[in-house]
């Protein structure tokens, strides 16, 4: 069967189910950062010109379906919130509580390195506008000309925050009213952008990138209304996502919502829609982990980069080498700041601004 129309499953009275594949392509996701951000470490360890990095798949994309995976979840985990009182205030508690301080040490920690040990990293001291504007999710443009903040990867909380915002302002209707509500001023911002040069930061939340929200929130909808894509289906969703990211279509001058944006909510689309392995083996219960901290793997892998280039500096370990060192690196950093940071500081942060609904948010986040 292709498609079949069922309730979607649900956990325990009053708990949401975990969502054990999108964490698995949440890992996935980020593991496509790293990987692309390893390689440019990696030609260090190679003669000049004698490193090509690989293309396989554009690995930048794992932002992209984090972006899908964000409309998603933000959707699926708001359920019980849409058109209740006060839904605005909790739902922007929530995602303060689960954004902010682990972005706030990350950049803390850059900050700090940029000041003592401005030789490790590869660009400028910020200024004090930018430090400014990169804890407060604000896009400016830098000393470089480029709009993002002093943790460069930061650019996509950017995007990730006026989202949160617009979606706030919206919660208060009913679900399907207020996913429509975000679509259509994402759409009419967007739409605004290519007819006049609005400014920053405008212009830098006008990219069509906003519509890989929108993707993550239809797909959200469809499976609250019982969508199932049968097997077949989900293996052509996947299989034809992994074609299109290969063939990159951004080389033929296709936005990146359509060129990556489209391959990335098929992913999550055979993610989702597909039955919960209840008790995945213990691979899959590292890789769910390794999903769990996307979010701590996502912003302090630079650091496990280039600590783990400085190490290995001076050894004969060629680019590949430094890449199957570097990347377990990065993993084992991020394990190690999700449990022993992340996870500590959102249970203290959720009990000390307790919204009284006993709703604490139980999928976790990129």
């Amino acid at each position: 069967m292709l498609l079949r129309m069922s309730p979607p499953g649900r956990g325990p009275a009053g708990t949401a189910q975990k969502l054990v594949l999108v964490q698995m392509l949440r890992a996935a996701a980020a593991l496509f950062v790293v990987f692309h951000h390893a390689q440019f470490d990696a030609a260090h360890f190679a003669p000049q010109g004698g490193f090509t990095p690989s293309r396989a798949l554009p690995w930048e994309a794992g932002v992209d379906i984090f972006f899908v995976i964000s409309g998603f979840i933000i959707v699926h985990s708001s359920r019980r919130l849409f058109a209740a009182p006060g839904a605005g205030m909790t739902f922007l508690k929530r995602r303060l509580i689960r954004i902010v301080p682990l972005y706030w040490l990350a950049s803390a920690a850059f900050l700090a390195v940029s000041l003592s040990l401005p030789a490790v990293l590869n660009s400028p001291r910020p200024g004090l506008s930018e430090v400014i504007a990169s804890f407060l999710f604000w896009p400016y443009v830098n000393s470089a000309g480029v709009a993002q903040p002093m943790l460069s990867l930061g650019w996509t909380l950017n995007y990730e925050m006026a989202f949160y915002l617009v979606f706030a302002l919206a919660i208060a209707l009913p679900g399907r009213h207020a996913v429509l509500a975000v679509a259509l001023f994402l759409s009419a911002l967007v739409g605004l952008g290519t007819l006049v040069a609005l400014p920053m930061p405008l212009a830098f939340w006008a990219d069509s990138l906003v519509f890989e929200f929108v993707f993550g929130m239809g797909i959200a909808l469809l499976r609250e209304a019982g969508g199932r894509p049968g097997i077949v289906l989900r293996v052509v969703l996947f299989s034809a996502a992994i074609r299109m990211l290969q063939a990159d279509l951004t080389q033929d001058d296709i936005v990146r919502a359509v060129a990556w944006g489209v391959p990335a909510a098929m992913l999550v689309m055979a993610a989702v829609y597909g039955p919960e392995p209840r008790h995945p083996p213990l691979l899959g219960r590292l890789i769910v982990l390794l999903g769990d901290a996307s979010y701590a793997l996502y912003l302090f892998h630079p650091f496990a980069l280039r600590a783990t280039r400085l190490i290995l500096s001076g050894m004969d370990v060629g680019p590949w080498g430094y890449v199957a060192i570097a990347l377990p690196m990065a993993m084992m950093l991020a394990v190690a700041v999700h449990l022993l940071i992340e996870r500590p500081v959102m249970r203290g942060l959720r009990r000390l601004l307790s919204d009284g609904n006993g709703g604490e948010e139980r999928e976790r986040r990129r």
